[in-house]
């Protein structure tokens, strides 16, 4: 009985051991732990078993001689020991790859969720009609600022992704790959948005400078024309119609000076 026992723990062990074994891969995690349920049930009879043993011993030591004696006492400590060992390390084993799995689906989560937001955000970069008025063009940069920001609130997010990655790497997997990616992605949105804003910016900068410059010339217009109207007045003594000459030759002459307006 004890030794189909130990042999029986041996096997368990050897089973535990391909579980317990570290893996890059979420499916090879599942399927460990699908493997590991299988073991589960072995807890309870293991005790059993070890229980039978321990009172065969019992029964056995009082008719045995006293180096027989200390032969079966040795025998049931290790087997107590080695199960004990067993017992351990399946709940270790048990934890270790339930915390696995939700660590990747935490991952996965959070890398869909900021892969699907990254390529949204691209699409609203990508092309952008020129607007008609100043208005426009200023609300436009006011979005993409708003979109800056919006960037910038999920630099946190990009760094637990890498994080994680960095704490599920096993061997020679690909989750470093999968989120420097991402962060490559996350970082050439950021300095493209920086460049859309100056670009737009300077769009608001020239519209600013010409409607400017359009009120000062109308304004300029508004200012020579009624300086003309006063002009036009034929009567009176020749002294008033030669200042009206006077006057009309400063207004010929801001005319010209005015052409490049």
């Amino acid at each position: 009985e004890h030794g189909q026992t130990c042999e029986w723990l041996q096997a368990l062990m050897d089973r535990l051991e391909v579980c317990a074994e570290a893996s890059p891969d979420k499916h090879v995690i599942q399927n460990k732990l699908d493997r590991l349920q299988e073991l589960l049930p072995t807890r309870q009879e293991g005790e059993t078993r070890v229980s039978e043993i321990r009172s065969l011993a019992e029964k056995t030591l009082p008719h045995t001689a006293a180096p027989g004696q200390q032969q079966i006492r040795r025998e049931l400590d290790s087997l107590s020991h080695n199960w004990d060992l067993y017992s351990t390390k399946l709940s270790d084993t048990q934890q270790a790859l339930e915390a696995t799995k939700e660590s990747w689906e935490e991952f996965d989560t959070l890398y869909d969720s900021l892969s699907k937001w990254l390529r949204d955000m691209e699409l609203q970069l990508k092309d952008h009609e020129l607007k008609s008025t100043l208005a426009d063009k200023q609300g436009q940069v006011e979005k993409f600022k708003a979109q800056q920001q919006d960037l910038a609130s999920r630099q946190a997010e990009v760094d637990t992704v890498s994080v994680r990655a960095k704490q599920l790497e096993v061997g020679e997997s690909k989750m470093a790959a999968y989120s420097e990616q991402l962060t490559t992605r996350y970082q050439a949105l950021r300095t493209k948005v920086k460049s859309v804003i100056e670009r737009w910016e300077s769009f608001v900068s020239e519209h600013e400078q010409y409607e400017s410059s359009y009120a000062g010339c109308m304004h300029w217009l508004n200012e020579l024309s009624k300086r003309l109207s006063q002009c036009e007045e034929t009567s009176g003594d020749r002294q008033a119609i030669e200042e009206a000459q006077h006057r009309l030759q400063e207004v010929f002459g801001e005319k010209d000076a005015g052409a490049g307006q």
